[in-house]
């Protein structure tokens, strides 16, 4: 997938660019670095209506290109690099959203499959669960 950070683009835009080709993963940009292996606070989260222009330290349009075989730390490496904006990704599990940071090392591909995996079986807890209801 070619995700194109160019300065006139909303970071809306872009997120869902990136959540067509990847369903069960979320990008966020952020403001403000986090330790290694930690979260970010939410309220560090850029608005989505921001302007890449405004949210990037670097002014240029360059284009990021992510592919599902390169790791979550590797994006975060290139963007914060080549264009000067932090990013943290986030795998659904269930209905719940949750930080991606004990497995930076995975491919987006493998954060993607493994949401998949945990919303399918939220999905089928909760089908057992109101079968098994007593009324």
């Amino acid at each position: 997938m070619n995700i194109n950070l160019t300065s006139d683009k909303l970071i809306k835009d872009i997120q869902l660019e990136f959540n067509q080709v990847f369903p069960f993963l979320r990008i966020e940009f952020i403001r403000k670095p986090h330790p290694f292996m930690q979260s970010s606070e939410k309220v560090y989260a850029l608005p989505h209506e921001l302007i890449m222009a405004n949210a990037a330290k670097s002014k240029t349009s360059i284009n990021v290109d992510i592919s599902s075989s390169m790791t979550v730390r590797e994006v975060e490496e290139i963007c914060e690099k080549d264009f000067g904006v932090l990013v943290e990704f986030y795998r659904k599990s269930g209905i719940n959203w949750l930080e991606i940071t004990m497995t930076d090392d995975w491919t987006i591909q493998q954060q993607n499959n493994l949401g998949n995996e945990l919303s399918k079986l939220f999905v089928n807890v909760i089908k057992k669960e109101t079968v098994l209801k007593p009324d």
